[in-house]
């Protein structure tokens, strides 16, 4: 809330939310000179501030969070739609509708409810971007890329991910592959290598990134933590269900796509699995 009203007000970027140590403390600084901080110090957003304008019209907790549910429930739902009607053939009303039952009741809606930070817009840009792929359509593609690539430092890690499993796993899937990754990776660089240090250039850092900060956490993991970290991933469970329950309803996919299926559940999201696993999901 602070991060769209200061945007609209005048101070965009700059917050009093992280200005004190112990806060600092939990993404890689220990002490701020000043009362305020640049927002990029902490995660580089630009995205989720077109969501600023239509929350300015009831700039209040509830209408934010409504936002955040109507984006992933209705953007999502309409591009897994795109996305089936150019995929799925036969049976595509049935597979829409355990599709939208999975995004309206599965593990999405505990998830949304995370503070409403800004990485959560970023859902419905990994499926408008996987349906362009689709589509065959590289200069859509390429836009919704880099409008993920641009959510945050996270989002550009998804962005490269995708376009690794795009180049190893979809015929055709190359040449979107290496446009994703000659976007996002050398974004992803400008920010963790010069953007983000120099946003802490004042600061008294633990670390030249948040990025960094939570990577340098896997060398202190122990068994207690990691366990609690799994147990934080448990809005995971109900994917589990569903994909038998589509197995049962639609049929077995064959390997080579069993080998897509896996590798699109798990390879574009990576980043986040490794992040879960070492602070917490």
């Amino acid at each position: 809330i602070q991060m769209f009203h200061n945007f609209l007000h005048g101070r965009a970027f700059q917050s009093s939310l992280y200005a004190s140590a112990s806060l600092g403390e939990t993404v890689g600084f220990a002490a701020n000179p000043h009362a305020f901080i640049h927002l990029d110090a902490i995660h580089v957003n630009f995205t989720p501030y077109v969501f600023a304008w239509p929350w300015a019209l009831h700039p209040t907790p509830a209408f934010l969070y409504g936002l955040i549910f109507a984006w992933n429930l209705l953007g999502g739902g309409w591009f897994a739609a795109s996305i089936l009607r150019r995929g799925a053939g036969r049976d595509r009303r049935g597979r829409a509708a355990l599709a939208g039952a999975v995004l309206a009741f599965g593990g999405l809606l505990p998830v949304a409810c995370q503070m409403a930070q800004p990485l959560l817009f970023a859902g419905p840009l990994m499926l408008a971007a996987y349906d362009a792929f689709l589509a065959r359509r590289r200069v859509l593609f390429l836009f919704w890329i880099v409008t993920l690539a641009l959510v945050s430092e996270d989002a550009a890690m998804v962005a490269a991910c995708l376009g690794a499993y795009l180049f190893a796993f979809e015929d055709g899937g190359r040449p979107y592959g290496l446009a994703a990754a000659g976007f996002a990776v050398p974004y992803l660089l400008l920010l963790l290598l010069i953007v983000q240090p120099a946003a802490r250039a004042e600061l008294t850092v633990t670390s030249s990134s948040t990025a960094a900060f939570i990577a340098g956490k896997l060398f202190s993991l122990d068994a207690g933590t990691l366990i609690a970290n799994l147990r934080s991933m448990m809005p995971l469970v109900p994917f589990v269900p569903a994909f038998l329950l589509a197995g049962a309803l639609f049929g077995v996919p064959g390997r080579k796509d069993l080998r897509k299926i896996l590798g699109l559940a798990v390879l574009p999201a990576l980043p986040h699995w490794g992040e879960c696993v070492v602070v917490g999901g």
